[in-house]
Parts: C-alpha cells; sequence; structure tokens
C-alpha cells in the first residue's frame, strides 16, 4: 500500500477513535447496541435502486461524482433490523451499503496489530425508526466505513444525516460475526451522534 493510502487510514482510524473516546455533550447521543442485526450481500450486483440513493444523498461525493463511479459492484443489505438506543430512544436500523474500490492489505502497526489485515472501504445509508412505532422514521445517517476483514472491527465516519440527524457527524465502532455463507450478524455498537446547536 502507498504511502499516501497509509497515511489516509491512519488519519481515518485516529479521527473516529477519537470521536468515540468523547462522551456524549450537549448536542451528541450516545449509540448503544441492544440486539439483532443481519445483513446479506445482493446477488449478483448492486441495486440500482441502492446506488441511487447513496448517490442523491450527496454525501459521498468522492465515490459518485467520479466517472466511472468509485464502487465494486458488492453491496449488502440488512435481512434483519439492528435494535439500538439512541440516547435514550429504542430505535430500529436497517442499513444499505455498497463497497468502493479502495479495498487494501496492508500490515498494520503497532506491534500488536502485526497480523496482515484486508480492509474494506463502504459507504452506508442507516434508515432509524423509533423501535416502538417502526413506521415511524427518525431519520438516515449516512458513514464512510472501514471494515477489518480479519478482525470483524469497523469504523464508521458519520459524514452526514437527515431527519432528526440532519448535518450529523460524530463516529461508530461495530463489531461483526459470521451468520452463515454470506451472512454478517452484528454483535456489537458504540459510539457518538452529535447534531447542530439548532437542532
Amino acid at each position: 500500500m502507498n504511502n499516501k493510502k497509509t497515511l489516509a487510514l491512519a488519519l481515518l482510524s485516529s479521527m473516529a477513535l477519537s470521536s468515540l473516546a468523547q462522551a456524549a455533550g450537549p448536542n451528541c447521543l450516545n449509540v448503544g447496541y441492544a440486539g439483532g442485526g443481519i445483513i446479506s450481500p445482493t446477488q449478483p450486483a448492486c441495486p440500482a435502486a441502492v446506488l441511487k440513493s447513496l448517490s442523491n444523498s450527496n454525501q459521498f461525493p468522492d465515490i459518485f461524482a467520479v466517472t466511472p463511479a468509485k464502487t465494486l459492484g458488492i453491496c449488502y443489505l440488512s435481512q434483519a433490523p439492528i435494535q439500538a438506543t439512541i440516547g435514550i430512544t429504542p430505535v430500529l436500523v436497517t442499513t444499505s451499503s455498497a463497497w468502493t474500490n479502495d479495498y487494501l492489505t496492508f500490515v498494520a502497526v503497532p506491534d500488536d496489530l502485526t497480523e496482515p489485515a484486508e480492509l474494506a472501504t463502504v459507504v452506508t445509508e442507516w434508515v432509524i425508526s423509533e423501535a416502538q412505532h417502526p413506521h415511524k422514521a427518525l431519520g438516515n445517517l449516512y458513514t464512510h466505513d472501514t471494515i477489518n476483514l480479519t478482525t470483524g472491527v469497523e469504523l464508521d465516519l458519520i459524514v452526514g444525516g437527515t431527519g432528526r440527524y440532519d448535518g450529523a457527524h460524530g463516529a461508530l465502532q461495530l463489531q461483526s460475526y459470521p451468520a452463515g455463507p454470506t451472512d454478517i450478524g452484528i454483535a456489537s455498537i458504540n459510539g457518538a451522534i452529535c447534531v447542530p446547536s439548532d437542532h
């Protein structure tokens, strides 16, 4: 991997971990995991509607405002919603994700991370609704994700949102596990969502 990509990855991880380390402030809400969550790959390719929704969000110009778009044709969709809490509110979350062509293999540092790690970079739309009223949408979140395919650890940088999460920023860390031949299960989520002070 070239030095620019190494530096970019290090900065991404540093920013995400820094955001996670900051306790929820006046305009930030802690995110917790309450159960569930299965995602599956789409076959044989990404549905056009998924790519259109991600592109039309205008949150990922580095991926979609180029020709051709920097996608691999690999997408994952929720098959069972994630049960979570945002602040004190129980929510249900479904996601749609597209893998980008910034797929990297490198030897991580420092010394306690010396095993080769395969990294996938992904863009994701999170659709969030109230758990007690699933048809009541609260808003969407949009994240730039780095997934360590060796460990299942995922760092997601929040780049924007809609509805209650308009203008959101922050970061999330997920742990996943194999839930079948191709399915992925969610084991944990933690992080913080911050919104502008006028919300």
